[in-house]
């Protein structure tokens, strides 16, 4: 079964924003930061993202409703800034990621990241010519 990738709807948006604010609040430095510090900024910051990006969701094509993960992506003229890409645990390791990125980035050439979670960042902005920044979204660590 190939999961589909449809645009988010509105009713995606909590479970989006949850997942957003859970992945990175299991990193460094977000998981030295007080709840009352941690949740505010972030959330603002993620309504950013997802007011300035297309926020696009890969789910099962039998039940679109299920959504397997997503990504945030801002296109520019000059290239494309990824937000957030997210994949539920159970369907990591399968690809999806990367079929979702080949899918909605345009410019792989030219990609700037805005949020990583990942400890090898080092290895994906190699192969995938990325380029972390966390300021292209304002305030930022």
């Amino acid at each position: 079964m190939e999961p589909i990738i449809r645009p988010a709807r509105q009713t995606d948006l909590a479970f989006v924003t949850s997942s957003y604010l859970k992945t990175m609040r299991a990193r460094t430095p977000y998981n030295c930061m007080t709840s009352d510090v941690y949740y505010p900024h972030q959330r603002k910051r993620i309504e950013n993202a997802l007011q300035v990006g297309d926020c696009y969701v890969l789910a099962n094509p039998e039940d679109p409703d299920h959504i397997f993960g997503y990504a945030v992506v801002e296109h520019l003229s000059a290239g494309d800034i990824v937000h957030f890409v997210y994949i539920k645990f159970p369907f990591r390791k399968m690809g999806l990621a990367r079929k979702l990125f080949a899918q909605v980035v345009r410019d792989q050439a030219t990609t700037l990241v805005s949020h990583t979670t990942d400890s090898n960042f080092d290895r994906l902005a190699h192969k995938y010519k990325l380029i972390y920044d966390p300021y292209v979204l304002g305030e930022a660590l």
